[in-house]
């Protein structure tokens, strides 16, 4: 029992490295993603042979990490953008308010008119949701919850995400061994979903010439410790500043919003409905950023120790040589 896709696992299939561009969205938020290329590198070489050594992360993986950190990080704080709206607009929601919620989340996050390409920030979001399934018997208190269980959230995600761009997801989707047939039904699904969630935020949606009384901002709180080299990301990125202008310009708010990025003593992200503000914890970043980086660390042990099985393998194919003479 245990995780059904490990990150290493993803990194070793080229999944979190695979090389996609970014797209138009609605609202416009996923452009400052770099391409992500990442490779392991399997080793330094020296005097043309095969030298072991510390680990350091190439400039490839470094880029993938970023996209990881960020992709992860935008799709929470979408979701909980999606609270504040239903919260705002009065909006109407039928059964769990997370599962409408998180396919809000993935509707502001999905490019409107892809052209057979993914999105990196996007297909790191969904492969965050990977990492994360468990084969694990749910709990009487898992089914209760006011979440759908992970499996089902992300396999609803997903789904969203692919119909968006069959072409664009296509990877992704056979990587993680989608059932074809239920892919089938994802495009539907994706347009159904759009199209009623811009029917009941239309009264909402600004139009021409509208100027916002109320804006979306972005508040850093202290990252550091633990969390100093994923805030770093988070605040060089300048990615969730675009967030807060796009989402002023594209809603009439009732009241402003306050994106803020702080430490809370617990890996989490939640809506105060009666501030009206998004909390994303610090923890909560720095745990994509761990398991980034413990990922590549762990694709390191293993090429480290085939290096040295196979420089015992030549040692003791040089003494037997040598016994012979």
């Amino acid at each position: 029992m245990g995780r059904l896709f490990t990150m290493a696992a993803l990194l070793a299939a080229g999944l979190l490295a695979a090389p996609v561009q970014a797209a138009e969205t609605k609202p416009d938020t996923a452009k400052k993603a770099a391409e992500t290329k990442g490779e392991a590198k399997a080793g330094a070489k020296s005097d043309g042979g095969t030298k072991r050594r510390k680990f350091e992360m190439t400039e490839d993986q470094r880029e993938s990490l970023e996209a990881f950190v960020l992709g992860n990080t935008l799709f929470v704080v979408f979701h909980e953008i999606g609270h504040a709206l239903v919260d705002q607009f009065n909006l109407p929601v039928l059964g769990r308010e997370e599962d409408a919620v998180d396919s809000l989340a993935a509707i502001l996050m999905l490019p409107e008119d892809e052209e057979g390409e993914g999105d990196p920030l996007i297909a790191n979001a969904v492969l965050g949701w990977a990492f994360t399934l468990s084969d694990e018997t749910p709990t009487a208190e898992a089914y209760m919850d006011e979440h759908s269980l992970d499996q089902q959230r992300f396999y609803q995600i997903f789904c969203l995400v692919y119909g968006s761009s069959p072409k664009g997801y296509a990877d992704l989707a056979e990587y993680l061994e989608m059932p074809k047939d239920k892919l089938k039904r994802c495009p539907s699904q994706y347009a159904q979903t759009y199209d009623n969630w811009w029917k009941a935020l239309g009264p909402d949606v600004a139009g021409k010439g509208f100027k916002p009384k109320h804006k979306v901002k972005v508040s850093y709180g202290s990252a550091k410790g633990d969390a100093r080299d994923a805030g770093k990301i988070v605040r060089e990125a300048k990615l969730f500043e675009s967030v807060a202008e796009s989402l002023t310009e594209t809603f009439r708010l009732r009241r402003p919003i306050t994106i803020r990025f702080e430490k809370c003593g617990i890996a989490n992200a939640f809506y105060r409905p009666e501030e009206g503000d998004v909390t994303i914890c610090w923890e909560l970043v720095d745990s994509y950023h761990d398991g980034m980086v413990g990922a590549y660390k762990a694709i390191h042990r293993e090429e480290q120790k085939a290096l040295k099985a196979e420089e015992r393998k030549k040692a003791k194919a040089l003494k037997a040589e040598q016994g012979k003479s």
